[in-house]
């Protein structure tokens, strides 16, 4: 192996060393997400209800208040999300969907506002929320470093031993006839 794919290899090594310690921005999967509430909830009478939301960490909180038109619709279904300082969300009509971008853990409070169209009315409310905070990546540079530090040696010794089979070839065998 020469000098200079070796020096190569250990550029590389070097490379990936000082790199040990990235992140990747956001990975949304199935894990990192969480339903924080999912209700229905039949009322037989007009008023408000409130559902409290604890959000773990920075992320996106995906809010969806629905009209079930059972047995009828709804007069009127507005929810609004407000936390201890104040309205977050103002309120919003059913049916709409609406996102709202967290940077730290904190409580929420889902308010939802119904007036029957008759004698009950039926909607469902619910609450995804998906975190956003970095996933840190695994070691894969160290293992990078330790295959580039195993193919170094791989390629030093299959040298060593091309080397030993050449100085093989090169000895002369001296063969005297008997008489």
């Amino acid at each position: 192996m020469s000098a200079r794919a070796i020096w190569t290899l250990l550029s590389a090594l070097a490379l990936a060393v000082a790199n040990a310690g990235a992140q990747a921005s956001q990975l949304v999967s199935n894990s990192d997400t969480s339903v924080l509430a999912s209700q229905s909830l039949l009322l037989q009478q007009s008023g408000a209800n409130a559902t409290t939301l604890a959000i773990p960490g920075a992320g996106e909180l995906f809010v969806t208040l629905s009209d079930l038109k059972f047995p009828t619709s709804f007069a009127s279904l507005e929810y609004a999300v407000t936390d201890a300082d104040g309205t977050l969300i103002p309120l919003t009509n059913a049916g709409t969907e609406m996102t709202l971008d967290l940077t730290a853990p904190t409580t929420l409070y889902a308010d939802v506002f119904a007036t029957l169209g008759g004698n009950v009315g039926l909607y469902n409310f619910t609450a995804t929320f998906v975190s956003s905070a970095p996933v840190p990546l695994p070691d894969s540079a160290l293992s990078f470093a330790g295959g580039a530090v195993l193919l170094v040696l791989v390629a030093l010794c299959a040298d060593c031993f091309a080397q030993r089979r050449d100085r093989a070839h090169q000895h002369a065998f001296v063969t005297t006839p008997m008489a």
